[in-house]
């Protein structure tokens, strides 16, 4: 999963692996505590299990840490580093330094994350079966058993078509390889996303007539994130995938002249979308220059 890196800036370091900086976001802590209390719930309490759920806690988390070590093993594969992976409430994202070149690495980056926790879910459920033949204790059994269905849902929800979520990532790749046209694949990606934080509202309203207030509250929250994410990701690409006459480029201008205006004295600013270019000689004409090579010429009067 990939959200906005200003929802991430507290926290801390526990080290690198790999090469690559493991975070933990304040917002994790919260993470930990529900997963207490719902190791608790299925558990039950007493002695054995203030042992048992913590450490069940910390090989959950700790499996959070091999999904995202999937995406950043599978980029590094194709010459792209990740500087960091964080640890937060909703899970965990590698921050990858840049983007992929073809639909064909975005694809394979963002299917890694799931298979390693379905893998994981494979892994646990196996051990668990193995267990009851061997007469391990119910206790462990149950908490191997745990951990394969959580690493299940962890490997299901992530691969739900909508972006942040990595299936979001793989509809995009898709939709890329065939339009060729990444910014679209993105909005329609995103577009995805958004629907599915509008099923999340669906369900929490759901949760509520149900009288489940707490499952209500993190389905809602689940929902109101899913579409915020989503719908930065849709602005971005609009913004990125237009020319500068189109509604995109009329956005960028006017944040452009709006920061203009400001460092000036001059009164305002209008833009030239002349294609000749800036007038020769003019020296109160100022170039901007789009990443992708686009230019907008701001005169000054």
């Amino acid at each position: 999963m990939s959200i906005p890196l200003q929802m991430m800036q507290n926290g801390f370091s526990l080290g690198r692996v790999a090469g690559i900086n493991i975070n933990v976001n304040q917002s994790a802590f919260f993470l930990g505590f529900i997963l207490l209390l719902n190791g608790f719930s299925f558990l039950g309490f007493s002695l054995a299990t203030i042992v048992v759920v913590p450490i069940m806690v910390v090989l959950f988390l700790l499996s959070l840490l091999a999904h995202e070590l999937g995406h950043s093993l599978v980029a590094r594969s194709f010459g792209i580093q990740t500087e960091a992976i964080t640890l937060h409430a909703l899970g965990g994202v590698a921050k990858i330094l840049s983007e992929p070149k073809t639909a064909g690495q975005e694809f394979l980056i963002a299917i890694a994350g799931p298979l390693v926790s379905l893998s994981l879910a494979a892994a646990f459920g196996l051990t668990s079966m193995v267990g009851v033949t061997l007469g391990i204790p119910d206790l462990v059994i149950l908490s191997i058993f745990y951990l394969a269905i959580g690493n299940l849902a962890l490997g299901v929800f992530n691969m739900l078509p909508g972006l942040p979520l990595d299936g979001g990532r793989a509809l995009r790749a898709a939709v890329w390889y065939f339009r060729r046209d990444r910014s679209k694949a993105t909005i329609v990606a995103a577009t995805g996303g958004e629907i599915i934080g509008l099923i999340f509202y669906g369900l929490a309203f759901i949760s509520l007539m149900g009288g489940d207030l707490s499952g209500a509250m993190m389905t809602g929250f689940m929902g109101w994130f899913l579409r915020k994410a989503a719908t930065t990701e849709k602005l971005h690409a609009q913004t990125q995938g237009r020319r500068p006459g189109g509604l995109g480029g009329v956005f960028d201008l006017l944040k452009m002249m709006n920061q203009q205006r400001r460092r000036s004295d001059t009164g305002y600013f209008r833009a030239n979308m002349n294609p000749q270019g800036p007038t020769p000689g003019n020296e109160d004409e100022e170039v901007i220059r789009y990443p992708d090579g686009r230019e907008v010429y701001i005169r000054k009067r």
